[in-house]
């Protein structure tokens, strides 16, 4: 029984730090996106 228990903490802990790299993935893709935004957006207002 304990044995089993500690492979599910084991599943767990696995499956959150999963989850913590890709919510770090998300949120360098998310400052990506706004930067690229923010730089077109100064080009479209040079152009004016």
């Amino acid at each position: 029984m304990h044995a089993h228990l500690s492979r599910v903490t084991i599943g767990v802990t696995q499956s959150l730090e999963m989850g913590a790299h890709m919510a770090d993935l998300a949120y360098a893709v998310l400052l990506i996106g706004i930067f690229a935004v923010l730089a077109l957006a100064l080009r479209g207002l040079e152009r004016m």
